[in-house]
């Protein structure tokens, strides 16, 4: 079986003891199927169709359309011999409607018996490259009935080579313990996230969330990776979780601690920042400044003057070059006093 599809029955019920000695680039997914993601052997149809009883057994009319345009869109891809489709439900009375309603789609030149439709039990110990799952159940009371029995559909979980699509209400499978988990399984799978959270995430996921719901909070998860990803790269060495914190107690530490016999800052003192590299933390020391010495101003070119108190020389003030002026005009009436009493 695809090693994806089968992991969660692995880890479920063997402990993570039964392996796959395929590679899940081994099984290509089939072409022309609604698959999540191009990644995906898994998908979900959901059917709020209601379930009918039909003695002791029971079908699902909604459900059987569904898998019959499934079952059709596969043998439009040409891909698949049509023994190596099977289809797979709990019910016989499903079983029988599904067959009836599958003999009309069966392309010419194929014949219909091989198309291989049964219950649980008489499936036990084949594999096809495609298995579509009808659950039937759906009602308001999330009654699952066989479904309940893991022992029994643990087949079906682990018997498609390349890909398996079920179909059924997820309100009612949700009622079950093990039903809910594959569903948050699939969610996980469907998503790209991965498949095998921590308990303490697990905790985290609410028991009787929506696919809406689980839509959203998957978005905002991916947000959030994001941004943590973003300070990641901007704060090497700090472990996520902790960034905050961190740069908080190290704005602290710079403001009220200096080291002892230090110099509270000056030149040629330690600072109390901190590097981060390569996960260790160690003290700098801050390099002296140089010496300011005064500057002095620019000289006066006569071309884009600034105006005074901006280190430039814009000359005398008006009243001084006036008063200049009345001087040597008091000068060289003078001088021609003089030289006219020669």
């Amino acid at each position: 079986s695809h090693p994806v599809i089968a992991e969660f029955s692995a880890r479920t019920f063997y402990a993570g003891k039964l392996r796959s000695g395929i590679k899940a680039e081994d099984r290509k997914q089939v072409r022309g199927l609604p698959w999540p993601n191009h990644n995906s052997p898994i998908s979900f149809m959901e059917s709020n169709s209601e379930e009918v009883s039909e003695g002791e057994s029971k079908y699902n009319p909604g459900e059987a359309e569904i898998v019959q345009r499934l079952v059709q869109d596969a043998f439009f891809q040409r891909e698949l011999e049509i023994t190596e489709i099977g289809v797979v439900t709990p019910y016989v009375a499903q079983v029988r409607m599904l067959k009836k309603m599958l003999r009309n789609i069966v392309p010419e030149g194929m014949d219909p018996d091989l198309l291989e439709v049964a219950s649980v039990d008489q499936f036990q110990g084949r594999e096809k490259d495609l298995i579509i799952f009808s659950a039937v159940r759906c009602n308001r009371a999330g009654n699952v009935g066989f479904l309940a029995d893991w022992r029994r559909l643990n087949v079906m979980i682990t018997r498609a080579r390349r890909g398996m699509i079920v179909v059924g209400n997820s309100h009612t499978l949700k009622s079950d313990e093990h039903w809910e988990k594959w569903l948050q399984f699939y969610e996980r799978v469907a998503s790209g996230r991965a498949r095998t959270p921590s308990p303490k995430r697990e905790l985290m996921i609410p028991a009787n969330e929506t696919p809406q719901e689980a839509e959203a909070r998957g978005k905002k998860e991916r947000v959030d990776a994001a941004r943590k990803l973003s300070m990641a790269i901007r704060f090497p060495g700090l472990a996520m979780a902790g960034i905050k914190k961190k740069e908080d107690d190290r704005r602290s530490r710079s403001r009220s601690w200096s080291p002892e016999g230090g110099t509270g800052g000056l030149a040629g003192s330690v600072d109390t920042k901190f590097a981060a590299k390569g996960g260790r933390t160690k003290q700098r020391v801050r390099t002296p400044s140089p010496e300011r010495k005064n500057l002095k101003p620019l000289k006066d070119t006569g071309i884009g003057r600034k105006k005074m108190g901006e280190f430039a020389v814009a000359g005398p003030p008006a009243g001084a070059a006036k008063a200049k002026a009345k001087a040597k005009a008091k000068l060289a009436i003078a001088d021609d006093d003089g030289d006219d009493s020669n």
